[in-house]
């Protein structure tokens, strides 16, 4: 393999704002965020080897792979930790997302390795959020929760992420809405999809509880009040 295509051990920072030209891919059936942790437990050669070749701090892309294809897109994760390492490379890793890309071209497999990798464009999101649809989607979400019975999870946003990334991942969206979010560009829109989201759901789920208390109700005596007229 030559030089210029060794896979990159770590992204260069925030103010090179330059990017490696291939790099590695990790395809999944799910969608990673960026500012949000990933866990990933490891077993196929290629991804053993992937690890294997780019350690702690190095960075490499997940993909979704939805209907049966790889997406031209994805997050750019960083491994922040490996565990439960065994000889034959099979281990645990934590992840964290760093940031998006999408892809201009990609190999698989690429050069000598047995993984793929691609040549990306960094996505570039500067926006903020509104503090009113932060709010209401804040707000939404709770009601979420309320419904379901569940404490709602403590909201992470490290600094130079979004909120809209950090509540996507427990809101019940389809693996087809969470890459689309992903590949939203602003943090407004982001949001206003969570929020469209959430006030078609919420109805579903009020009318189902509704009839929850009213099929757990048949049978049993009714005490009711006196109607006025």
């Amino acid at each position: 393999m030559s030089a210029h295509n060794q896979p990159p051990n770590k992204l260069p920072s925030d103010e090179d704002n330059q990017w490696p030209i291939w790099l590695p891919l990790f395809p999944l059936g799910l969608v990673a965020y960026p500012g949000q942790p990933l866990n990933l437990h490891v077993f196929e050669p290629r991804y053993r080897e992937l690890v294997a070749d780019l350690g702690v701090g190095g960075c490499f892309g997940i993909s979704p792979f939805l209907d049966g294809q790889v997406m031209s897109f994805g997050a750019v994760v960083r491994i922040i930790e490996i565990t439960d390492q065994a000889e034959d490379g099979r281990c645990n890793i934590r992840t964290l997302g760093i940031s998006t890309y999408r892809t201009d071209m990609w190999e698989n497999p690429w050069s000598d390795k047995l993984y793929a990798a691609a040549r990306v464009s960094h996505q570039e999101d500067n926006s903020k959020g509104s503090p009113v649809l932060e709010h209401t989607a804040l707000h939404l979400r709770d009601q979420l929760f309320a419904l379901l019975g569940v404490i709602p999870p403590e909201v992470v946003v490290l600094p130079g992420s979004y909120l809209s990334y950090a509540i996507a991942g427990k809101l019940g969206l389809s693996v087809q809405q969470e890459a689309i979010l992903l590949m939203t560009e602003t943090e407004n829109l982001r949001l206003a999809f969570l929020i469209a989201h959430l006030e078609h759901i919420l109805p579903v789920l009020e009318q189902t509880e509704r009839t929850k208390v009213l099929v757990q109700s048949n049978g049993h005596f009714k005490e009711l009040g006196p109607l006025g007229f």
